[in-house]
């Protein structure tokens, strides 16, 4: 049985999982001071198939910006759909609302410059939060497999390897 708690904050780049009752907030390591060099950090969220989730922008969020996106970069999949790739400023109120019941978002950083990073919240009813350095592969997400969807997608040289579990 899953208990749903109220809003969380977390690093992206940390390794942990949760169940967020309605709100649940995503910071880059140090925000709002400079995020790590070379980090590929992946974030899950999943809720029940009814439901949907917002991803938006809350703070003053600002990457490295280069052409394409190829330095660092915030992705943002819709199920196995890609619904977003931004560099340089994420304004305030940016957001995507899912169309499926699987959100995730990954963030990938390069060694030359480093900025402040971001602040986004999730909102959503009862949903399971996974967060993972790395391409995601292991642990939960293998294990999820079976019981729900995967798909892998290389975007821009981040390799992003995802497995979602349903929520009951």
């Amino acid at each position: 049985m899953l208990v749903c708690v109220g809003s969380e904050t977390a690093d992206i780049c940390s390794a942990a999982r949760w169940v967020a009752h309605r709100k649940a907030f995503i910071v880059t390591s140090r925000y709002p001071e400079h995020y790590p060099p070379n980090s590929q950090c992946v974030c899950s969220f999943v809720t029940r198939r009814n439901q949907r989730l917002l991803v938006r922008v809350v703070a003053d969020s600002v990457l490295q910006w280069t052409p394409n996106c190829q330095s660092d970069m915030l992705v943002v999949y819709d199920g196995a759909e890609l619904t977003m790739a931004r560099c340089g400023h994420l304004p305030l109120g940016l957001n995507v609302t899912s169309h499926t019941h699987a959100v995730l978002v990954a963030f990938r950083t390069d060694h030359h410059r480093q900025y402040k990073g971001f602040w986004l919240a999730v909102e959503g009813h009862c949903f399971v939060i996974t967060l993972r350095v790395g391409t995601c592969r292991g642990s939960a997400v293998e294990r999820s497999r079976s019981r729900g969807t995967h798909c892998s997608k290389i975007h821009n040289g981040l390799h992003l390897d995802r497995g979602f579990e349903t929520v009951a």
